[in-house]
């Protein structure tokens, strides 16, 4: 019986290495056409809170809602101490990509510093 599976391998040794090289070809095609927008930009803004909601059983993760100065709501998950409340304005960072795309993300050395400051 041992040699039954000796002679497979080796019988199909050329098939799997061929396969094995079509799949990496594929997983480099993609790698090069499946790159993330460039980001363009970074800048500072705030935002109000309009809804916090902590993780159960966590005293500093959750998800915020938060409204930004020109209306838009957007929702995040941070993980920070002291955790933002309803009604507090928190400092995020915006950044812009090549696609017109934006992501915020709090801010949280401005976070932390504006908090000490108090």
């Amino acid at each position: 019986m041992d040699s039954f599976w000796n002679s497979w391998a080796i019988a199909h040794r050329n098939a799997k290495a061929a396969i094995t090289a079509l799949l990496l070809f594929a997983l480099l095609i993609w790698a090069l056409y499946n790159r993330p927008p460039e980001r363009i930009a970074i800048q500072p803004v705030s935002a109000t809170v309009v809804n916090a909601r902590l993780q159960k059983g966590s005293s500093n993760q959750g998800g915020l809602e938060v409204q930004l100065s020109d209306g838009r709501r957007v929702r995040l998950f941070v993980m920070v101490s002291p955790f933002p409340k309803k009604g507090e304005t928190i400092p995020l960072q915006e950044e812009t990509y090549a696609d017109g795309s934006k992501l915020y993300l709090l801010d949280q050395q401005r976070w932390i510093n504006d908090r000490l400051s108090h």
